[in-house]
């Protein structure tokens, strides 16, 4: 009797543990299938990547000399609008007109 009872035990765990597996093949099939998506999402960045590198090479590779630059930043950022103002980022000293007539007098 006691022989009985091991044996369907033992066909009870059997039947739970071939669940088990058939669950855990079935996690391990859609596992490679997501490793499959993420390798070919990481062939479609690299493609992308060497794309924008080769963009910005060609790009950088047009720039003018830098005596050029030197003579860009001359150059007015918006054409209807003429230069820029830089006073903004002078020191105060340089902007205080209240002197002016003392250090530069008129010339007339």
């Amino acid at each position: 009797m006691l022989s009985m009872l091991y044996m369907n035990q033992l066909k009870s765990d059997s039947h739970d543990f071939k669940e088990m597996n058939e669950k855990l093949s079935e996690e391990i099939k859609t596992l490679k299938k997501r490793k499959e998506q993420a390798c070919e999402e990481k062939l479609v960045l690299k493609a992308e990547k060497a794309k924008m590198e080769q963009w910005v090479e060609s790009m950088t590779n047009n720039l003018p000399p830098p005596a050029f630059h030197a003579a860009a930043i001359k150059m007015p950022f918006f054409l209807g609008y003429g230069y820029i103002p830089m006073c903004q980022y002078l020191p105060q000293s340089t902007c205080d007109r209240s002197l002016d007539h003392e250090l530069r007098p008129l010339a007339s």
